[in-house]
């Protein structure tokens, strides 16, 4: 059962903008270090590699409180995902795996966090592309490493350019 305390939390994000001003304006470890065992204490999420970062690691109490709010975090979003779509397709989520006829819904879910997107509409369908894991190339041109076709909300197709791995119809 998702106790109301946790929904709470799960909101309770830190934003890049949050991350950036942490590690900008603390001065020194000490600092940071105190400033995020008071954050934590009020239930912000603060990134695990942020607080070793500053010196605070496993076996550190605030450490293992956001680890164990991580992993409730963590336990719920998966109780979700079985409720809503099924224990395998839930596994899929979880693991990020994509596959042909993954809906709209399941990707968001899946890969909520792309770089940008195209769309289209040809022979009265509506052609979008996902793509994921922005860089530059070698010109300073805008490169992903993952690409996500869907038409109609459906996926067709993807491209990893990082495994070479490729499902295009």
């Amino acid at each position: 059962m998702i106790t109301n305390f946790f929904k709470f939390l799960l909101k309770k994000t830190l934003t890049e903008k949050e991350k950036n001003f942490i590690s900008k304006n603390f001065n020194t470890k000490k600092n940071a270090q105190e400033n995020l065992i008071e954050s934590v204490d009020k239930g912000m999420f603060i990134p695990l590699e942020l607080l070793k970062s500053v010196g605070i690691r496993e076996g550190h109490p605030t450490y293992e409180k956001m680890k164990f709010l991580y992993e409730e975090k963590d336990r719920i979003k998966r109780e979700e995902l079985i409720a809503k779509y099924g224990k395998e397709i839930a596994d899929k989520i979880i693991n990020r795996d994509v596959w042909e006829g993954m809906t709209l819904d399941m990707l968001v879910e899946s890969h909520s966090d792309w770089s940008n997107k195209s769309e289209s509409f040809s022979n009265g369908k509506l052609k979008v592309k996902y793509f994921y894991d922005y860089s530059k190339n070698r010109l300073g041109n805008a490169a992903y490493d993952f690409e996500v076709s869907t038409e109609d909300g459906i996926v067709v197709g993807w491209k990893d350019r990082r495994t070479r791995g490729t499902k295009n119809n």
